[in-house]
């Protein structure tokens, strides 16, 4: 499967995942799933191929830019799935935020983190309603809070679905263990080969980046949602409630 093809299917998946586009909460949950699924089963399946090969496959490294505005959860939201697709993700001056990687990881990581954004910014005025006994609480802290619980909530399934598969589980399946340390391997040669590229063209990089949660509310809220978000068929699959 090329590069170009890889992207549409993803983008294919995403649209049916979409809760504007398919009211069908278990055809949603079905693509997002495979939408994440898809990238590393790609990976292993091209883990025969020669360097030139897989390289063509993957597309160039590659560093994409997005606008999000200056919501630091947002970025956090970009930097898990783009540690779920060996990239990495860095917030630029102003608004922007960046992924670094294989074209095709990163255009998928692109389209993955948008949806979770999307679908966060979809649930907060559900959230909203949802809270009892209003007096008192700044609907502009919920909303942040919400954000950040949302992000914590997505980081927490990403590091479990990342543990899953150094053990040889991908999307619920258990592969044999011969594929499973192909696909560790993959994964060790991606990050590292990103690790490198992002150091080229960031030797003075720094870390940091902080957003604090003023309503618990909206932070349980938030981690709630995020943590049910159907990265992974054994992780992050939520109640028909909250999905509706």
């Amino acid at each position: 499967m090329t590069d170009q093809n890889i992207i549409r299917k993803i983008s294919a998946l995403l649209a049916r995942a979409d809760a504007a586009r398919n009211d069908n909460e278990h055809e949603r949950e079905i693509a997002m799933r495979q939408a994440n699924a898809l990238m590393a089963k790609h990976d292993l399946s091209v883990a025969s191929l020669t360097k030139e090969q897989q390289e063509e496959k993957q597309g160039p490294l590659y560093e994409s830019s997005d606008e999000i505005g200056r919501n630091i959860w947002k970025a956090g939201v970009y930097n898990e799935i783009a540690k779920l697709h060996q990239c990495q993700a860095i917030k630029g001056q102003g608004g922007a935020v960046h992924i670094l990687g294989r074209k095709t990881r990163v255009e998928v990581a692109r389209s993955i983190a948008d949806w979770c954004i999307q679908s966060i910014e979809r649930e907060k005025p559900k959230a909203w309603d949802a809270v009892e006994g209003k007096a008192g609480i700044n609907r502009r802290s919920f909303n942040t809070s919400f954000g950040n619980g949302a992000w914590q909530g997505i980081s927490s399934s990403v590091t479990q679905i990342i543990a899953e598969r150094r053990k040889g589980q991908l999307d619920g399946e258990t592969l044999s263990r011969e594929n499973a340390m192909v696909l560790v391997d993959q994964d060790k040669k991606a990050l590292a080969e990103t690790g490198d590229y992002v150091r080229r063209l960031y030797p003075r990089l720094r870390t940091g980046g902080h957003t604090s949660s003023r309503s618990s509310q909206g932070h349980a809220a938030g981690r709630a949602y995020g943590s049910g978000l159907s990265l992974n068929g054994q992780i992050g699959r939520r109640s028909a409630g909250l999905l509706n």
